[in-house]
């Protein structure tokens, strides 16, 4: 009677050990997986600000050409119908 419940303790001991070996793999293994995903959603970000540092250079570029001081005068003069100031036609008032 003594050998049987020392194999059935054994075996339960075997039994158990085994579960958690099991149960360790598929943790890792889970691990592994979370791992990946975000290393993928950690290179698509990257990717992604590269692309959106890559649009607000152009961005800037465009602004500064588009706000340059000659552009704005050619701009007034041709659609507003303004002059720069001159001696000639300035009026001063007096206080």
């Amino acid at each position: 009677m003594k050998l049987g419940s020392s194999f059935r303790y054994g075996l339960f001991i075997n039994l158990w050990l085994m579960l958690m070996v099991l149960g360790t793999a598929l943790l890792l293994v889970r691990w592994q997986y979370n791992s990946r995903n975000l290393f993928v959603a950690l290179e698509r970000a990257k990717s992604t600000g590269k692309e959106l540092a890559a649009i607000n250079a152009s961005t800037l570029a465009e602004k500064r050409q588009l706000s340059a001081p000659v552009r704005v005068e050619h701009l007034a003069a041709q659609h507003l119908g303004m002059k720069t100031a001159d001696p000639a036609v300035t009026v001063y008032l007096k206080p």
